[in-house]
């Protein structure tokens, strides 16, 4: 804020130099040259570098990150791709060490490149036979990683953003206007936890979900329990009505503060249409996420209600996937460095 205001005070005074005692249109030409000059510089010390140097320092925790679908790869293909702020071509001279699962390649990623001390579960390949792949849909979200994965915490959020039917539209305020929501609104119940039964690295939130139309009849019912597998993967298994789904989410940072978000579903073949009408639902039901990730601040100590504090909890228990090299959201107060 400093800088900004020593910065338009000298601007400021140039103006005035070149009204009271320049006389000759020449040396008004110079000191606008001066002060264009100035704002180019201004606008690449700290406006311009710091961005660049964000981009170039890691702020990712340690873990499995998703590279891309394993359909996307055919057997002796070579195939470029760039995460965690680094491209496959500058990272060529680095070994990596790689796993396929649930329909996607994942790199393992450590900031003092320990080795792994957990592999990413393989619930698709589990299934077995009868199962078939339904499609996917693809997001890019401008915020830190960490952000994704504290949605699950946030429980509180789903009845505020989730409650109005996924085709009021992609926007709260927009589907709060939609005639969508005389016929019928979403209803959640929502517990997340993380006891380290299946392994400290695993969190668990377990949803009950229920289409309430005309404020009487509950229909669509079903119960979720969505496994977050580390920091990048999530295996949401769907108990509903007609049979079971399986829905895989990934989030591969692409920089510091973009998000690559993918996900994949799957289900028993007589199940195929109902599957694909869940994923097009989810769709925008993600998009009014990400618009509050896109402009969301982070409070490193937020006042609470009960209802939110395991929003707390979740902090508490994603900080095991950052290391002593790690750049964590509290650093972002003394530098731009990320």
């Amino acid at each position: 804020m400093e800088k900004s205001m020593f910065f338009f005070l000298a601007v400021c005074l140039l103006v005035q130099l070149s009204h009271d005692y320049c006389c000759s249109d020449c040396c008004k030409y110079v000191i606008a040259g001066v002060g264009a000059s100035l704002g180019l510089w201004y606008g690449y010390r700290f406006l311009i570098k710091p961005l660049d140097i964000q981009r170039k320092k890691s702020v990712h925790p340690n873990g499995w990150f998703a590279l891309l679908d394993s359909d996307q790869l055919i057997v002796n293909q070579v195939k470029y791709v760039t995460a965690l702020a680094l491209s496959s071509m500058a990272a060529s001279v680095k070994s990596w060490q790689c796993c396929e699962a649930n329909g996607f390649v994942f790199v393992w990623y450590h900031a003092e490149n320990d080795a792994p001390s957990w592999r990413p579960a393989r619930d698709v390949e589990a299934v077995g036979r009868g199962w078939t792949y339904r499609g996917r849909s693809e997001h890019y979200v401008n915020a830190h990683i960490q952000d994704i994965p504290e949605n699950g915490a946030d429980v509180a959020h789903l009845p505020a953003l989730h409650g109005h039917m996924a085709l009021g539209g992609q926007y709260a305020a927009q589907a709060d206007r939609s005639l969508w929501r005389w016929i019928g609104v979403h209803e959640w119940t929502a517990a997340w936890r993380a006891d380290g039964s299946r392994g400290r690295h695993v969190a668990t939130l377990d949803l009950h979900h229920g289409l309430v139309v005309f404020g009487k009849f509950i229909v669509f019912k079903m119960d979720v329990e969505a496994q977050q597998i580390g920091p990048g993967l999530v295996i949401l298994n769907f108990k509903t009505s007609f049979g079971p789904i399986k829905l895989v989410q990934v989030v591969t940072p692409v920089e510091p503060l973009i998000q690559k978000v993918v996900h994949r579903i799957y289900c028993p073949v007589y199940l195929s249409l109902y599957a694909s009408i869940v994923l097009f639902m989810k769709a925008p039901m993600f998009d009014r996420d990400v618009v509050i990730w896109n402009h969301k601040s982070y409070i490193e100590k937020p006042l609470v209600s009960e209802q939110e504090s395991t929003l707390l909890a979740h902090r508490k228990w994603y900080k095991q996937f950052y290391s002593a090299n790690s750049i964590q959201f509290s650093n972002r107060k003394e530098t731009m460095d990320w």
